[in-house]
């Protein structure tokens, strides 16, 4: 059975390297070369990941693929240490670690657990958190953990992310390679979506999910300047006519790949808004 390596300066190198391109399948096949030349089981998984993400659905080789993935995986994990108590689950994507932290204790002590344990936050990748309070006391001690400098995604759901939790992750100094951002939360206000799309510290920000969030929250359309972001989901927000119109016509929706609309009252003005909009990049768009 492969073992896994430990922590190195070179291996802490090319995953700091990844994470600051995260999108640079080249990047993460030369580090899947270093590590099977050196018997690590994670190089396979990360170049069968790599692979696998550049296959279409209908793509006869992707069955067979995803078959040698979960071999990979099981032999990886085979190598691991013991999952702590405070992981609810991980999986690996694109080589990475995404991992969902365990609800049944507060906030604060699950970050006083994580920080004492010895996982391997250089390869963790994204952090899932449902269920939690984040109050503002919660909210600073979450948003002012170094082990946050290592992600690329953040996920949020049912979490009560109101202004407190916004602010607090506005504040963060650990944000700069946050390139995707998901908060599914009723909570979230026109004041905090304000606060949000205007952060400095998210100007990285390629992907922002807000699904579910509060109907109020597109009054404040006219804050949004995320000069990166190219994927934007705001379904089923309940959002009028005259609040998407004003959307569309952002210059950060004039930048967007993707875009989700569905579930909001588009209506007349926001059809013809989104007619005479400056969207040559837009690859993609829903409206349903």
């Amino acid at each position: 059975m492969s073992d896994v390596l430990p922590i190195s300066d070179e291996m802490r190198g090319f995953l700091l390297s990844i994470k600051q391109e995260p999108e640079d399948d080249t990047l993460r096949l030369i580090f899947a070369d270093w590590l099977e030349e050196r018997g690590d089981p994670r190089g396979a998984l990360m170049r069968a990941q790599v692979e696998s993400d550049s296959l279409s659905e209908y793509d006869s080789r992707l069955g067979p693929l995803q078959q040698t993935i979960r071999q990979h995986k099981r032999e990886v994990e085979s190598a691991l240490s013991e999952s702590p108590s405070w992981l609810e689950l991980f999986d690996w994507q694109r080589g990475l670690l995404s991992i969902q932290i365990k609800r049944l204790a507060s906030l604060p002590m699950r970050i006083q657990q994580m920080g004492r344990s010895d996982w391997p936050w250089e390869w963790t990748d994204r952090i899932q958190l449902n269920g939690f309070e984040l109050n503002r006391h919660s909210s600073e001690r979450f948003f002012q953990s170094p082990m946050l400098a290592h992600l690329n995604g953040l996920h949020f759901s049912r979490n009560r992310f109101g202004h407190d939790a916004t602010k607090a992750l506005t504040s963060s100094p650990h944000l700069k390679n946050l390139t995707e951002l998901t908060i599914l939360d009723p909570e979230m206000t026109s004041q905090a979506f304000e606060l949000l799309v205007s952060a400095e510290a998210l100007s990285q920000l390629k992907t922002l999910d807000l699904t579910n969030s509060a109907e109020s929250m597109l009054q404040e359309q006219d804050a949004l300047d995320l000069p990166s972001l190219e994927s934007l989901r705001l379904i089923r927000l309940g959002a009028n006519s005259s609040e998407l119109a004003g959307l569309v016509q952002t210059p950060t929706f004039s930048r967007l790949i993707c875009a989700m609309l569905g579930g909001n009252n588009l209506g007349d003005e926001g059809m013809v808004a989104l007619a005479q909009a400056e969207h040559s990049r837009l690859q993609y768009l829903n409206l349903v």
